[in-house]
Order: C-alpha cells, then sequence, then structure tokens
C-alpha cells in the first residue's frame, strides 16, 4: 500500500493525536489509498448465501425498474405527469441500488473487502444524489396528486410540460449541490491510517470517525442538509394524504371529479 503503512488484517489501528502529528509532520495531506469495509458477514461460510441473496434482490430490482421505464416509454396513454415522474423515480433507485451493492457483491466476489479513497467518495456522493432524488421525486409526485384532486380545472395548466421539466432540473441540482457539498467537505478531512468502515458501503458517519481531523464543521452539514432533505419530503406527501382523506369522506357529489381527473391528465408529453 501506498504512504508506507503496512495494513494488518487482524486489528484494525485507532488514530491518535500523537499519530497524526507524526504523518502531518511527513506530508501535510492525507496518505490514506483505500479503507476497510467490514462488509454483510464475518463469517466466510454465510458468504455465498448472502451474496446469492443480494445479486438474485439486485436483478429483480434492476429488472423491475428497466420494465416500469420501457413501459411507461412505449405507451402514448402513460404519457402524463405522474407517469414521467415515475420513470425518473425508477431511474434514481437504479442508480441508488446501484452505487452501494455492486461494490458489496463484487468485494464478496474477489474476498477484497477495500475500496479506494476516491471510489469510496464517489459512492458517497453517488448514494447520497441517488437517495435525495428518491425523496424528491416522491414529493413531487405528492404534488402532482394534490392538484390533480384540488385543482383539477386547472390541472393541464399547472403541469405543463415546462413546469414539470423545470421541477425534475429542481430535483437534480438541488440534490447534486447536496451530495457535492458533502464531499468536498469529505475530501478536505485527513485520515492518517487505515481504518475499518463498519458497513459494507462508504456511509458517510462511519468515514467521519475514520478522520482525525476536526469533524465539527461536516457534522454541522450533515445535521442540517439532513433534516432538510428528510423533511421537505414530507410536506406535500402529508397535504396529499389528508387532502385524499377529506375527499373520500365529502359528499359523494363530488365523485365527478375523479373522470375529470382523468381526462386532464391524458398526455401532456408529445414523445
Amino acid at each position: 500500500m501506498s504512504g508506507g503503512y503496512l495494513w494488518n488484517t487482524t486489528q484494525t489501528p485507532t488514530p491518535t493525536p500523537t499519530l497524526c502529528r507524526f504523518y502531518r509532520l511527513m506530508d501535510n495531506q492525507s496518505i490514506i489509498s483505500e479503507f476497510y469495509l467490514r462488509g454483510i458477514s464475518g463469517f466466510p461460510e454465510q458468504q455465498l448465501l448472502l451474496y446469492g441473496i443480494f445479486l438474485c434482490m439486485y436483478l429483480v430490482t434492476l429488472t423491475g425498474n428497466v420494465l416500469i421505464i420501457l413501459a411507461i416509454c412505449s405507451d402514448p396513454h402513460l404519457h402524463t405527469p405522474m407517469y414521467f415522474f415515475l420513470a425518473n423515480l425508477s431511474f434514481a433507485d437504479m442508480g441508488l441500488i446501484s452505487s452501494t451493492v455492486t461494490k458489496m457483491l463484487f468485494n464478496v466476489q474477489t474476498q477484497r473487502h477495500t475500496i479506494s479513497y476516491t471510489g469510496c467518495l464517489t459512492q458517497m456522493y453517488l448514494f447520497m444524489m441517488f437517495g435525495d432524488l428518491d425523496s424528491f421525486f416522491l414529493a413531487v409526485m405528492a404534488y402532482d396528486r394534490y392538484v390533480a384532486i384540488c385543482r383539477p380545472l386547472h390541472y393541464s395548466t399547472i403541469m405543463n410540460t415546462g413546469f414539470c421539466a423545470l421541477m425534475l432540473a429542481l430535483c437534480w441540482v438541488l440534490t447534486n449541490i447536496v451530495a457535492l457539498t458533502h464531499t468536498l467537505l469529505m475530501a478536505r478531512l485527513s485520515f492518517c491510517v487505515v481504518g475499518e468502515i463498519a458497513h459494507f458501503f462508504c456511509d458517510i458517519t462511519s468515514v467521519l470517525k475514520l478522520s482525525c481531523s476536526d469533524t465539527h464543521v461536516n457534522e454541522l452539514v450533515l445535521s442540517g442538509f439532513g433534516g432538510t432533505v428528510l423533511m421537505v419530503p414530507f410536506v406535500p406527501m402529508i397535504l396529499q394524504g389528508l387532502v385524499e382523506d377529506n375527499f373520500s369522506t365529502a359528499d359523494p357529489n363530488y365523485s365527478f371529479l375523479g373522470p375529470l381527473n382523468e381526462s386532464h391528465e391524458r398526455p401532456f408529453l408529445s414523445l
């Protein structure tokens, strides 16, 4: 391994202030080139079984999402805002599971439970970006249902092609900003020794524990962004649930809104 440090698989070294100062005298930058991933199981006899289970789950998830995207793209009747965002949600799901499971399956297959420093930051970025995209797309789909129920006569005007494209671009931009901020803050930290990540992928909280630098800013940003990203999607979801509950207990004369919504949702895209 580069940097003159030999990784001992029998003992996980613990970063100490003295050791960190010693390494900083040698080099002001991080000399770590890889991390050790604990994986899904420490028992070799379970590795093959878990490998098969996770591989099947990954292939099923991948196939299902691909079929959803193909079905939406091939059927003109599904070219509505709801299915437009559903296709993007399926793509985000594929990216989310591929960012972590593929590396885990590779490590189990090769029995090499390490990940490079660059690979760790890349995986962290992709995991946070696609994970946040999932939440944002669900929020947008909840808003779409809210408009369809509460503003049925203006649905086609509000949820037009331009507005849907704007919401899609906004989701991608915001999630990339959040993920990139966390990744850049992580890249400025120093890692003095090769540490074991107590996970099967580079979880940001687990990696922060291995740093010998001051992680106060990272933790502060993580708490701020994390709370915002988790709470924002819940607002339209809760609003949608309340609206649907009110309409389900309302006067039966409002039943005409159902067919009206369907007529206004029909083609908004001309593919």
